[in-house]
């Protein structure tokens, strides 16, 4: 496939994305839709038909004139569409003037049909086909126009189920949580939402996904919800982190090697595409695979099969490849650090995820997730914290996004169940930064330290009663260095003092 098929195949992908809240008519997406399956294909005329059990019918062609439509809808009873259709399977010819299934037929004979493709399809309670004429010279019967013009069959009923559930709604916004399965996904801002809905909408079409974003944004839980969502939910998921693999063990994990292969495989190692087959791979860290394991994925998603390491036999997988990386793909195609042609193959679709700079009304319920989520992970009663903390952390800028909030959620939860403490404080959150280093307050690193201690010590001693014994017992101090302490900060039983806040 050339650079100019493929960036028409990517425009068709993202033709049938773009349905959000104003979905186009039904026939306008099906004649644009068919009009770049022709380009790709490289056939003369198109047309494209669909019907559902309530007797509804959609069609569109492309390139065709008014006698040519009527000879095509006439072979939908009779000739190839008709057997197509009753036979479940695509018809490919070269020439069906000389084809001996076909050349008895008088309207193949009449016309002098060449070159045709015909995919038919069913999803649910639609049923269609997708028919492709071309010239003697026509490339139809090429493997990858079949390929493209059933996947495009393939696709295109999900879509129309969904363009049907949309003008049934109307104006009625629906929440995505009911149509869905979104348990790991937490937010609800307008910049999220929309990844959302393109994260769900893309899961039921089969194909290539690049995720990118900043480190920490939640690729991994996309793929994970990408393939929840999609017909391979009941297969298997499958994770390779493509940033831990030697490089002289990648090829060999990925694709499996013969045994003798390398001094490792003492037997015939089954790597991660055979692992995901029906499934879904997730490749994270795409972006620094070695440029020869480049090369063979490439090999792989354009061919369908691949060579495990040392075999000389072939083989074809059935998986589905999300892929994710943070690196700039523009700035390491122009270093050479990795192939364009690759880009291109795995950016079918692409979802960039927003960062959490760009989401800060998300962090109270992140934060509020996190903490129910780890709390059950100890098996401790869950913490509450207070909207001024919440608030404050929304605050805070996040370069590491929503790992590193989770990772600081984890250890305040932890430092918190050491102090026995019920709810969860700035400083067990952040100890090293208090709330006037976070509204911009400059202090001195012995006056943040000493801050937290007064502060720390307080919520002890208030949780006791001011018991002292029980206090030190707690913290593991001794009772006369608790004392000590507490004459440093000058903490006094019922002191009114704010502590230097």
């Amino acid at each position: 496939m050339n650079q100019r098929q493929l960036e028409l195949q990517r425009d068709l992908y993202r033709l049938l994305l773009d349905v959000k809240d104003s979905p186009p008519e039904v026939e306008s997406i099906l004649s644009t839709a068919l009009g770049l399956v022709v380009q790709i294909t490289g056939a003369r005329i198109g047309y494209i038909e669909l019907r559902n059990s309530d007797g509804n019918k959609w069609w569109s062609t492309y390139h065709c004139g008014e006698n040519e439509i009527q000879a095509i809808r006439r072979r939908i009873s009779t000739g190839i569409i008709a057997e197509a259709i009753s036979t479940g399977e695509t018809i490919i010819t070269p020439s069906a003037f000389l084809d001996p299934r076909f050349h008895h037929l008088e309207s193949v004979s009449s016309e002098h049909i060449e070159a045709v493709l015909c995919s038919p399809f069913r999803s649910g309670d639609i049923t269609g086909v997708v028919y492709l004429q071309g010239d003697n010279d026509s490339e139809l019967e090429d493997a990858h126009c079949m390929m493209e013009a059933e996947l495009f069959a393939k696709h295109i009923t999900p879509l129309l189920q969904y363009l049907r559930y949309q003008v049934d709604a109307k104006t009625k916004k629906v929440n995505l949580c009911e149509q869905f399965d979104l348990m790991d996904i937490v937010g609800k801002s307008p910049a999220f939402m929309e990844i959302v809905h393109e994260a769900v909408t893309i899961a039921n079409l089969d194909v290539t996904v690049l995720l990118t974003g900043e480190t920490g944004t939640g690729k991994g839980v996309f793929a994970k919800t990408i393939h929840k969502n999609s017909p391979r939910k009941y297969k298997p998921f499958v994770h390779l982190n493509c940033a831990n693999l030697p490089e002289q063990l990648a090829e060999s994990e990925l694709f499996g090697a013969a045994r003798g292969a390398h001094s490792g495989a003492y037997a015939d190692i089954k790597g991660k595409i055979a692992a995901a087959k029906g499934g879904t791979l997730f490749l994270d860290e795409i972006g620094v695979l070695p440029l020869p394991i480049q090369a063979k994925l490439l090999q792989f998603l354009e061919e369908g099969y691949y060579y495990p390491l040392g075999s000389l036999a072939s083989v074809e997988a059935d998986v589905r490849i999300i892929a994710a990386s943070n690196i700039n793909f523009e700035a390491a195609i122009t270093k050479g650090d990795f192939r364009e042609d690759l880009y291109y193959r795995l950016c079918v679709f692409p979802i960039r995820l927003p960062s959490l700079k760009n989401r800060r009304e998300d962090i109270p319920d992140l934060i509020n997730f996190f903490i129910d989520k780890h709390c059950k992970r100890f098996k401790m009663p869950s913490l509450e914290i207070d909207s001024s903390v919440l608030w404050a952390l929304q605050e805070c800028e996040w370069s590491g996004n929503i790992r590193q909030l989770e990772n600081k959620v984890q250890q305040g939860i932890l430092r918190a169940r050491g102090a026995h403490s019920s709810s969860l404080q700035m400083f067990h959150l952040l100890p090293e930064r208090q709330t006037d280093i976070l509204i911009g307050e400059t202090v001195t690193y012995r006056k943040g330290k000493d801050d937290w201690e007064c502060r720390f010590l307080k919520t002890n001693l208030e949780k006791h009663s001011w018991n002292i014994s029980e206090t030190a017992k707690s913290l593991g101090l001794s009772r006369s260095h608790l004392n000590s302490l507490i004459k440093m900060h000058k903490l006094e039983r019922g002191s009114p003092e704010e502590m230097n806040v």
